[in-house]
């Protein structure tokens, strides 16, 4: 009897001792895997892009409207000049002599006629060689001429580059419009694809409005389909 009286009281004790330990602890909780929302199934909230404390936002390229062209144009420039590195008034002509002669040595093709304007420099290039008809997309063959073009405007850092496009007069001009802007827009891309800084390049679309030739000819519409690339040096 008294066995039978241990054994219970030992069995007793130590089920006493389990129960204390499953109600004085608490149970791991397990990570909940959320499935993926299929689309449609629920509207999801767009989560903003985390930002880092006192990072620079990165530099884009300045699309301005042609009818604010001189203002847009004095904000880019103040912008740029905050930067630093600028030429000073007297370094203007020399640099500006062999930035010249740099395009002359190595851009040979007549898809790009070159103006020389004080101390400004104009690369005119034709935009039906350019593009294919009411496309803003580059035809490959153009590369070649726009690596080099980019080459010597990394070079020579100390101008700002205003690409403007410019249409003929067929089709709507709404439409000619934002052709225009978009084949700007192209051109600075490949610029800044080839390691031409962002932010010295402002761009224009002028659409039709600025005709350099007679669209009643064909030769004269191919004519105004053109990208103009102004540089301008950057003074103090």
């Amino acid at each position: 009897m008294s066995k039978i009286f241990m054994r219970f009281a030992v069995g007793s004790l130590l089920l006493s001792i389990t129960a204390c330990t499953f109600i004085g602890s608490k149970p791991e909780e397990q990570p909940t895997e959320i499935a993926p929302s299929t689309p449609g199934s629920e509207r999801s909230t767009p989560k903003a892009a985390p930002v880092t404390p006192g990072a620079t936002p990165k530099p884009t390229i300045t699309l301005a409207s042609a009818d604010n062209r001189e203002a847009a144009l004095a904000a880019h420039k103040l912008a740029l000049q905050k930067r630093g590195g600028a030429l000073s008034d007297g370094d203007v002509g020399y640099y500006m002599d062999i930035h010249e002669a740099r395009f002359i040595q190595l851009v040979r093709d007549d898809r790009v006629s070159m103006q020389r304007q004080d101390s400004s420099l104009s690369l005119v290039i034709s935009g039906g060689d350019s593009f294919a008809s009411n496309s803003a997309r580059l035809r490959p063959e153009m590369e070649g001429l726009l690596n080099i073009i980019a080459q010597v405007l990394e070079e020579y850092r100390d101008t700002r580059i205003i690409i403007s496009g410019h249409t003929d007069d067929a089709g709507e001009a709404d439409y000619n419009q934002q052709l225009a802007e978009r084949r700007a827009r192209a051109i600075s891309r490949f610029f800044t694809g080839s390691g031409v800084a962002a932010q010295r390049i402002v761009i224009f679309g002028y659409g039709e409005s600025q005709p350099i030739a007679d669209n009643t000819s064909a030769e004269g519409r191919a004519t105004n389909r053109r990208i103009e690339i102004l540089l301008e040096p950057l003074t103090r």
